[in-house]
């Protein structure tokens, strides 16, 4: 466990997006396969993300 979150420390992860934070831009495949652009969902409101690990 030690080793791990050791890990976790080290990749930054800490210095992620906060509260406010303008999120840089990317495209991401949809649940079809088909690209979607983050702008594109931003001009429709606001956007949650939720990444699944899978398993």
């Amino acid at each position: 466990m030690a080793e791990a979150t050791a890990e976790l420390a080290a990749s930054g992860v800490a210095q992620g997006l906060g509260v406010g934070d303008t999120i840089p831009h990317f495209t991401l495949p949809d649940v079809f396969g088909e690209p979607v652009a983050i702008e594109t969902l931003l001009e429709q409101g606001p956007v949650i993300l939720t990444f699944y690990r899978g398993g």
